[in-house]
């Protein structure tokens, strides 16, 4: 289940909690970013996995979870491939409500 704020009103937050497809949203500030920032994502995954998370591939991982950690204002303990598989699985979750 993801938890999410729905709208605030007065002094107390109404919080909403979604059902998605037995996945569990971790990345609430997924739903910030745009589809421009979900394409570059999948062509970064989708080189990496080419790749085999290797080398050059590797260092593309590192740097755009690292520039996504920035835009998004977080920090993440997740390795970079899970992080941006993360990212993308939470933004196509909140942006199905």
């Amino acid at each position: 289940y993801a938890i999410h704020d729905a709208m605030e009103r007065g002094k107390g937050r109404i919080k909403e909690i979604c059902r998605n497809e037995n996945s569990l949203t971790m990345l609430m500030e997924a739903s910030n970013l745009s589809s421009s920032d979900i394409y570059t994502i999948k062509e970064v995954l989708d080189y990496c996995r080419k790749q085999h998370f290797l080398g050059r591939a590797a260092e593309m991982a590192f740097a755009a979870k690292a520039s996504f950690e920035k835009k998004l204002m977080i920090k993440s303990d997740l390795v970079p491939g899970i992080f941006l598989e993360t990212l993308v699985k939470d933004y196509n979750a909140l942006h199905k409500i």
